[in-house]
């Protein structure tokens, strides 16, 4: 036990008043007033003050982020340190990447500002596929437009195109029809070009074109949103067709990347998918958040046209053991339960004009049956068409992320990206026309010309040749390229 020998003194000064008159004493001496005041001070002071002041994160915010989206967020610790020594890199790859897609945006508002047809007249475009013939007036005579062809050599030329800028006749793969139905396809464009307007039938329905824009296999390239944006503006698209494929394995944080393509898409314009296979069951949900229209199997009215499609039965995922069933149906049977779908419409009077489908090879039933007038695919990263099949028109696109020939699609283009302008009569459900607009591994942008659709015969004969649905329009090469390295395959049959 420990005593202290002045706790009783303590207490009798205390109890005489004797503690009083210390402590006046102590502080008549001279500073000591001040010393105990500014003493008082400083211990109220760091009581009050630290919880007047505002909260301050730890870390720093590296100047490397400065002009990004990250600019003033603050890093703590070792991360840091490692986003100020390699940030500079990261950085200067988002800068290339932003200066690139810009470029390609403003080289394609270019090219429309230099194409003296940007739009499609409402019956004829202007240039026919490889292998179709177009009927030319006959010597003297006025064409539709109403200028003569010594009008048209006197008028004055345009001027030549920006740099970056390119108008062709054409862009991509070979547009012809298949050898045995040239015949069938150039004779129905030169009734398109040649039948005067006094010979149409009383009860023939006044043309009504509208127009489409098709995207596919964009892999998350969101670089292109803004291409994509840009060429719905200048085409006039009254909807955005996506032909699936939209991200890499179908994860949830690809939300990024699907959010970022709603976010490009202007107001009022729609958005139809049908997912492919490296979407999932959690991408299309991804995307009904965002307002598009997921294809389902279901017909669906967008723009005046009635569409047909749905998702793509099997799923890819990159690193994760390639192509497997996402749901109990073979590529073989989505075939034929869209041909079901379609022609029961058909039978009803409520035909499907577009199916609009990821893998080309489920459409092949329905058109050889005659149930809808155009199939829209992607998945083979390489365009094929527009052509011939049975008793409608396909036709594939290629890449619009830049992933032909199995390049990534992160970055600037690493491959030719495209996109197909489309025109469609909304009162017949016939196919026009379609042009493709390549943006090029430099940025430059090319305008294709307009090219017309070949034109279904009338008959509604079986195919000839006998193919059946399982065996129907594999490639010569046996399929597309091989899954795993950013490209294509067919899905598998279990």
């Amino acid at each position: 036990m420990v005593c202290d020998a002045r706790a009783p003194r303590v207490g009798r000064m205390a109890a005489h008043g004797r503690l009083r008159d210390e402590l006046k004493a102590a502080l008549a001496r001279p500073g000591v007033t001040v010393l105990a005041s500014a003493a008082a001070l400083s211990a109220v002071a760091a009581l009050v003050v630290p919880a007047m002041q505002p909260h301050r994160p730890a870390g720093y915010s590296p100047e490397v982020l400065d002009g990004t989206p990250l600019a003033d967020a603050r890093i703590t610790g070792r991360l840091a340190d490692v986003v100020a020594a390699y940030g500079p890199v990261v950085k200067g790859a988002y800068l290339d990447n932003e200066k690139f897609y810009d470029t390609a945006t403003a080289n394609l508002v270019a090219a429309y500002a230099a194409d003296p047809e940007p739009h499609a007249s409402p019956a004829k475009p202007a240039v026919a596929p490889a292998g179709h013939e177009v009927a030319t007036p006959e010597e003297g005579a006025t064409p539709e437009n109403g200028v003569t062809p010594e009008e048209d050599a006197a008028a004055p030329e345009i001027s030549a195109t920006p740099e970056g800028v390119h108008l062709t006749e054409g862009v991509g793969g070979e547009a012809a029809a298949p050898a045995d139905d040239e015949a069938a396809a150039a004779e129905g464009a030169r009734k398109r070009s040649e039948t005067p307007v006094d010979e149409a039938t009383a009860d023939a329905p006044e043309p009504d074109p509208v127009t489409l824009l098709l995207v596919s296999d964009l892999h998350c390239n969101v670089g292109m949103a803004r291409v994509i944006a840009a060429a719905l503006e200048q085409s006039g698209a009254a909807a955005l067709l996506d032909g699936g494929d939209t991200v890499v394995s179908g994860t949830s944080v690809e939300s990024y990347c699907v959010n970022a393509f709603a976010g490009a898409v202007p107001d009022g314009v729609p958005v139809v998918v049908a997912t492919g296979n490296h979407d999932s069951t959690t991408t299309a949900e991804q995307e009904r958040k965002v307002g598009w229209t997921v294809l389902s199997g279901e017909i669906v009215e967008v723009a005046g046209l009635r569409i047909l499609g749905d998702t793509d039965p099997t799923i890819t995922t990159v690193g994760a053991g390639g192509t497997r069933q996402e749901r109990d149906e073979t590529i073989p049977e989505l075939e034929t339960r869209m041909a079901e779908v379609a022609c029961a419409a058909a039978e009803e009077t409520e035909p499907v004009d577009i199916l609009l489908i990821h893998n080309p090879r489920v459409g092949g039933e329905t058109l050889d049956r005659g149930c809808a007038r155009l199939q829209l695919s992607g998945h083979w990263h390489r365009t094929e068409g527009p052509e011939l099949q049975g008793q409608g028109v396909r036709y594939v696109s290629t890449s619009t992320g830049g992933g032909a020939g199995g390049g990534a699609t992160v970055g600037p283009l690493n491959g030719a990206a495209e996109l197909t302008v489309l025109r469609v009569d909304r009162a017949t459900g016939e196919p026009l026309a379609l042009r493709r607009i390549r943006v090029g591994t430099d940025a430059a942008v090319t305008l294709g010309s307009w090219e017309i659709m070949p034109v279904v015969p009338d008959a509604k004969a079986a195919p000839a040749d006998g193919d059946t649905p399982a065996d129907r329009d594999a490639p010569a090469d046996g399929g597309g390229p091989a899954d795993g390295d950013g490209s294509e395959a067919a899905a598998p049959t279990p």
